[in-house]
């Protein structure tokens, strides 16, 4: 719905809706195959469109002398970065900290939850040991994410100040005597 306005500070008439942060296209995918002993699997998840207006402190930075900005705050409009992402820093009146599809963020994103690479060893190897069955495998959780949303947030928590997503490896056996 546009308002089309009477060009007025009061009504400008170039106001509009935009943005959806509804996690609309959620999506998994797993896949696994087994050859000659050697097995893997994987797990992708995502959201396939989201919209994310983000707000406050730790998007903009610098709202007053106390706020520790994130490493991408930084950005912003010098008399020498010129095209810097956010405005100049003003801490007395809140500068340009407006709603705009400038910082409409994309919050869609696909993530590698989880591999697994394990190797089976033939049964004749191990029949003399007395063991039936020897599998050693490797597991990787929260290997690889790809989104495009600003990188100091997580796209699956939409936060930048909890506790990261952390990487996980893993190295195990299993037998079977």
């Amino acid at each position: 719905m546009i308002d089309y306005g009477d060009n007025t500070l009061d009504n400008p008439g170039d106001k509009k809706i935009i943005g959806n942060n509804t996690p609309r296209y959620s999506y998994g995918l797993t896949g696994a195959f087994e050859y000659k002993g050697i097995d893997f699997q994987m797990f992708l998840q995502g959201i396939g469109k989201r919209d994310y207006m983000v707000d406050g402190v730790h998007f903009w930075g610098f709202t007053s002398e106390w706020d520790v900005p994130v490493k991408a705050s930084l950005d912003y409009w010098t008399e020498s970065n010129k095209n810097a992402y956010f405005p100049r820093p003003n801490w007395n009146h809140g500068g340009n900290r407006q709603s705009s599809d400038r910082y409409l963020q994309n919050a869609a994103y696909m993530r590698l939850k989880n591999v697994t690479l394990g190797y089976t060893f033939p049964k004749n190897l191990l029949s003399d040991l007395g063991i039936q069955k020897l599998r050693i495998y490797v597991v990787g959780e929260n290997l690889l994410t790809f989104t495009n949303l600003i990188d100091s947030y997580d796209p699956e928590t939409m936060n930048n100040m909890t506790y990261p997503i952390s990487k996980k490896y893993s190295i195990g056996f299993n037998v079977t005597f």
